[in-house]
């Protein structure tokens, strides 16, 4: 069962700035009549707001997550914390409360919409079965169709040479939104959903989703999610 993002207090899991009014303070020593002013979220720390959906809040990193199930699940909210940009500082409310020494933060929350969005949405990844359907439904869920060249696909995740992924669109990889790669600097969990072709009998991985994710990392090796034929046979006769 999944923490729900209506009830989360993002007050930890995002960084808030403010300014301080003191005009007309008359204490002595510590201001206890300041007002804040202006406050907001100017980042959000997607991996701790994963951790905590799962239930896992002392894991610090995610690849620790325990079990295969909980590592789709895990790829898979952040997806859909990617898709509805809830990584986006103007989608939060900062409230303020009093204190023993003046005003201060009080609980973060985020959108009402969007969090009714993300709920419903990884209530329904709960519910795939195995890697390849939650990728089918992810990718439904980003883009709203499934490319014909993924019908009758199985996934899987795999360590592959960077070298060996293929990009189909260089112009649109050249041309990505150096703020969005940046974003993924920190990126530890599989890099793209590629499917296998073979080149000059070599095999290469066709990228089909994941193109800033892989623009961020410099890794000779990395994860990736990758489609293969359920029939192997398809990729001996492709091969000759």
């Amino acid at each position: 069962m999944l923490k729900s993002l209506r009830t989360m207090d993002f007050k930890y899991l995002v960084e808030v700035d403010y300014e301080t009014d003191r005009s007309g303070c008359t204490c002595e020593g510590i201001c206890r009549c300041s007002h804040i002013e202006n406050a907001r979220v100017t980042e959000v720390h997607l991996d701790g707001i994963i951790r905590g959906m799962m239930n896992h809040p002392t894991t610090k990193d995610l690849r620790d997550i325990p079990t295969t199930k909980s590592k789709i699940i895990t790829y898979g909210l952040d997806r859909i914390l990617h898709i509805y940009k809830v990584f986006d500082p103007s989608l939060y409310d900062v409230s303020i409360c009093g204190g023993y020494y003046g005003q201060e933060i009080g609980e973060v929350t985020l959108n009402a919409k969007v969090a009714e969005k993300v709920d419903a949405a990884a209530a329904k990844l709960l519910k795939t079965r195995n890697l390849t359907e939650a990728v089918r439904f992810l990718l439904v869920l980003e883009y709203g169709y499934l490319l014909e060249s993924l019908n009758g696909k199985t996934f899987r995740v795999q360590k592959v040479p960077r070298e060996s992924i293929t990009v189909g669109r260089p112009d649109y990889y050249r041309r990505l939104d150096r703020t969005v790669v940046d974003s993924y600097k920190q990126h530890c969990l599989p890099v793209a959903v590629c499917v296998t072709q073979f080149d000059s009998d070599k095999i290469r991985y066709r990228i089909i989703d994941g193109y800033h994710r892989l623009a961020a990392t410099e890794a000779k090796t990395v994860w990736a999610i990758i489609g293969r034929p359920r029939d192997p046979l398809q990729l001996v006769r492709k091969r000759k």
